[in-house]
């Protein structure tokens, strides 16, 4: 057999005390916020979805009397789904941009379809295989 003589022991004398072979739950290190906490972390972020873990950290020790770290702030938000992203910065488009906009969308208006040929389209972006003429 490729299994010890030990470790087969040990699990039959587990199955006998235990009537279980699977592992015992229960095991490890119990978490520090209860899921009252957690829910209250949730709520605070999805109030204000800028906010960071540290302020979450700082409110929570002010309000509420609980100490925890930022990373535990962070590991119940990774547990609801929450993941912090840098939001994509967007050109605000006012009288002067919109005008910008049409001048550059009129130029290309009236190029033939052989020109359209030589465009290469890369998601968003133009770029061009030979020379503007």
């Amino acid at each position: 057999m490729l299994i010890p003589r030990t470790s087969i022991h040990a699990i039959i004398t587990e199955y006998k005390k235990t009537k279980c072979i699977g592992n015992i739950i229960g095991r490890g290190r119990k978490c520090k916020t209860s899921v009252h906490v957690d829910r209250i972390i949730q709520r605070k972020i999805k109030v204000d979805r800028r906010k960071s873990a540290s302020s979450v950290k700082v409110e929570l020790q002010f309000e509420h009397g609980i100490a925890i770290s930022e990373q535990t702030a962070r590991r119940r938000l990774h547990e609801v789904g929450l993941f912090g992203r840098v939001a994509r910065k967007t050109s605000y488009v006012n009288k002067s941009n919109r005008g910008k906009r049409i001048a550059f969308a009129k130029t290309y208006l009236e190029k033939p379809i052989g020109f359209w040929n030589d465009v290469l389209w890369s998601d968003e972006i133009i770029e061009y295989m030979s020379p503007l003429t």
